[in-house]
């Protein structure tokens, strides 16, 4: 008997250490990138709530259609690995250019639609008080646009040859460079001009170039010059940009469907009041710096789902890796709600001493705690279904889930009933109770259909 829980002790153990050592890069490398938001967003608190509020209302603006092409590129790390996998390293080369040509061309789609972000912000209803600087701001970091989708280029195909720890590096010494290029910018030191609001957004810009030559050098070492990713050109191909679109466009529909609803919350929000977006943004900064680690063990469970299916293992291997995803993302998730709880006033503080917004943003902050673990399980379980490659279903249910009920139930609330921002969360709250539901019937489904 001693023998038998050993032996199962030892299984689990081992799960749990493959799975947290394929999730740790992926999730630094996000809260990495998440702290650069954060950092901004407390920098221009410093400077005032009007310039808080510009910033929230243009990550709301922005942050939607840069997600929805992370969705699209996510297809490389998969048809990366494959080819790897086939000992293909110039098809690797080849698929890495075409979806850089992709991103070239999403860049300048962007970048006319960040020129003319201020026409765009005044039909939709925005404040007109914060519009004007919302602008500003967000004609600056239009040219980051292009440093971006070339690093989450490189970054799939970092992953795909399975060396995350370039990504780690570069997107910790951009967070590192950020917090010093703020304030210098910021407030005019070493002989620079005071820029304020404008000093943060060149300041970001900056880093991301940094970032983006980073993982650029780095791809030029000796160990990935066999993959010639940029020291031979390939002829376009329609059929590859073709296949590439095919594969992910579902993705990026499902990646779309909730970071739009929830930052089209904020959108929404504008009109009303900039102090109801700004509470809302600040919540969303805290829950998506938490929201990272759940993210990371899906995108792990969904990499072992699919080697231990790949290599014909046991159902009850299968099983296991599934229940420990889960498991771990329940236990941080535990550990978050617990401390939002506790914590939630202390942490609002941190972005802005306004009363009607520190009240606003530890309000929505409880209703964030409330769902944590509900929302680490909905992730989990997507990487789960990746892993049984089943992401069709799971797309029209998000987009379902977060769209026909989370969004309606939201604006209903928030507009109707006038409860603003608090309304909005509630419709959020709701989404993923639904999405959570779905995901775990398909779940049962998929698993029954394929060991049974």
């Amino acid at each position: 008997m001693k023998k038998e829980l050993r032996f199962i002790y030892k299984k689990i153990a081992t799960e749990i250490r493959l799975q947290l050592g394929l999730a740790w890069p992926v999730i630094f490398t996000q809260i990495f990138f998440i702290l650069i938001e954060v950092t901004d967003c407390l920098m221009a608190g410093r400077l005032g709530t009007q310039e808080l509020a510009a910033v929230s209302i243009g990550n709301a603006f922005l942050l939607p259609m840069l997600w929805t092409v992370f969705g699209l590129k996510m297809v490389l790390t998969p048809i990366v690995a494959r080819h790897r996998g086939a000992e293909e390293p110039e098809r690797v080369g080849k698929v890495v250019q075409h979806m850089a040509w992709i991103g070239i061309v999403v860049t300048m789609l962007l970048m006319l639609i960040l020129y003319y972000s201020q026409t765009i912000l005044t039909k939709f209803g925005v404040d007109p008080s914060v519009v004007s600087l919302t602008s500003h701001y967000l004609k600056i970091r239009m040219y980051d646009i292009f440093p971006i989708l070339m690093f989450v280029v490189l970054r799939y195909f970092f992953e795909g040859v399975g060396n995350t720890r370039p990504l780690v590096l570069s997107a910790g010494i951009g967070f590192l460079l950020n917090i010093p290029l703020n304030l210098i910018l910021m407030n005019g030191w070493l002989g620079c001009p005071k820029l304020g609001l404008i000093g943060i957004a060149w300041a970001t810009v900056t880093i991301e170039y940094i970032m983006f030559f980073l993982v650029l050098v780095m791809a030029q070492r000796s160990a990935y010059k066999h993959y010639r990713v940029f020291s031979k050109w390939h002829s376009w191909q329609r059929s590859q940009f073709a296949s590439l679109l095919r594969l992910g466009l579902p993705s990026a529909a499902a990646l779309a469907a909730e970071a739009g609803m929830i930052c089209s919350v904020g959108l929404v929000l504008s009109t009303v009041s900039w102090k109801e977006v700004t509470a809302h943004q600040i919540a969303l900064n805290i829950i998506s710096l938490t929201f990272m680690v759940p993210l990371g063990i899906s995108s792990s469970v969904a990499s072992r789902i699919g080697y231990l299916i790949g290599a014909k293992s046991s159902t009850l291997s299968i099983r296991r890796a599934t229940y420990i995803g889960l498991g771990l993302s329940i236990a941080f998730m535990t550990i978050s709600t617990t401390t939002i709880f506790l914590c939630a006033q202390k942490i609002v503080t941190l972005y802005t001493h306004n009363p009607d917004i520190q009240k606003t943003a530890t309000q929505l902050l409880y209703i964030a705690a409330a769902f944590q673990i509900i929302d680490g399980i909905q992730v989990t379980l997507q990487g789960i279904l990746k892993g049984f490659k089943d992401t069709f279903v799971p797309m029209i249910m998000t987009g379902v889930s977060y769209w026909g009920v989370g969004f309606i139930v939201g604006y209903v609330l928030a507009i109707y009933y006038h409860m603003g921002a608090f309304g909005f969360w509630l419709g959020i709250a709701s989404g993923i109770i639904a999405i959570t539901l779905c995901l775990s019937l398909r779940y049962r489904y998929i698993v029954r259909a394929k060991f049974y």
